[in-house]
């Protein structure tokens, strides 16, 4: 039992420095004025999870999930910018 709460404990860390980097992420695109609001759900969501969870298999399922995530998110991101681009262009005047 205690050999698990020490691993649990050992794994806590890494998992919650994952979830700073994601909170660090959010907070840039926020300040970019990119919409991140399922970024931000999901980031809720992690925080709930990581709350609730125990065990150190579950912190360390994590790090890859937040990874993940914000790898989706930064391609999300990526991959609409021609789009918001060509949007934004098509609002200046005398681009009609």
């Amino acid at each position: 039992m205690v050999r698990a709460q020490t691993e649990a404990l050992n794994s806590l860390w890494p998992a919650y420095q994952k979830l700073q980097d994601f909170k660090a992420t959010l907070r840039a695109m926020r300040a970019a004025g990119i919409n991140s609001s399922l970024g931000e759900t999901e980031y809720n969501a992690d925080v709930q999870a990581f709350r609730d969870a125990s065990s150190a298999a579950r912190y360390e399922s994590w790090w890859g999930v937040i990874d993940g995530q914000i790898v989706q998110m930064m391609a999300d991101q990526t991959e609409a910018l021609p789009f918001i681009g060509s949007a934004m262009l098509d609002c200046l005047p005398g681009t009609h």
